[in-house]
């Protein structure tokens, strides 16, 4: 909505979204007025590395397309960088929630996730199955 939030706001922060997890991002908006507000358009695509790739205009319609290279996604910054040091394991207790799926490894067998080798060759934090009793968060 034109005005409502501090300019560039959305942006920014989808920028951010798509440098930090290393993925694509979209912004779809609508434009025009509807009932007293103004709706300024603007949609756009990031890529990876928090690009702005494709934009629609301000205050016309238009269907904004983006080609999206997929292959990409495996050097982006957030692959190099940020995801080693993710604990996706540790989530469900830092929210409350009692959520086994998202506490096992993809092949379902119950087992903890693990750092792969590489990521602990380049220093990311060593992870092994069951309770770390140094780990401040409580087992689910």
């Amino acid at each position: 909505m034109a005005g409502e939030w501090p300019d560039g706001l959305y942006e920014a922060e989808l920028r951010v979204a798509a440098f930090q997890n290393g993925y694509y991002t979209a912004l779809a908006n609508r434009v025009g007025d509807e009932q007293g507000m103004t709706f300024a358009g603007e949609s756009f695509v990031c890529d990876p590395a928090g690009r702005v790739v494709a934009r629609g205009p301000a205050g016309a319609e238009a269907i904004v397309y983006a080609d999206l290279d997929l292959e990409r996604l495996a050097s982006s910054h957030a692959r190099q960088l940020f995801l080693r040091d993710r604990r996706p394991e540790i989530m469900p207790a830092l929210l409350g929630l009692d959520c086994p799926r998202l506490q096992t490894d993809a092949a379902g067998d119950g087992s903890r996730a693990r750092t792969p080798p590489s990521d602990r060759a380049r220093g990311g934090p060593e992870r092994v199955d069951g309770p770390n009793p140094e780990s401040p968060i409580p087992e689910a």
